[in-house]
């Protein structure tokens, strides 16, 4: 509990804008296969969102938004394929049965 308060405090006070609704819009998501990665044994998959927002326009924000983006794909994929024994809190990397995934830094257009 304490961490998700000290979290949410952080975003109020550096990216207060975060804090109040917002209208994000996913535009396309792109995947790149990188072929086979020997260290997880499985295809590597790089995802890379691309979203607009008329609201979110602070550089700081829209790294933090896509920061949480790109965490809520991870941990879509881990809980998809019930993998979270296999990653980190982050989610980072994710897995399913026959792939690695990482993502890029979402793309602001």
């Amino acid at each position: 509990m304490f961490l998700k308060k000290s979290a949410y405090n952080k975003y109020k006070i550096n990216n207060s804008v975060l804090t109040h609704p917002n209208s994000v819009k996913l535009v396309k998501i792109e995947t790149i296969n990188r072929g086979y990665d020997s260290r997880y044994n499985r295809t590597s998959i790089q995802i890379k969102a691309f979203v607009s927002s008329s609201s979110v326009m602070l550089k700081g924000d829209r790294t933090s938004t896509g920061d949480r983006i790109n965490f809520n794909l991870r941990k879509s994929i881990t809980m998809a394929f019930d993998t979270s024994n296999l990653t980190n809190a982050l989610h980072n990397p994710c897995f399913s049965n026959h792939h690695v995934y990482t993502t890029a830094n979402v793309q602001w257009i």
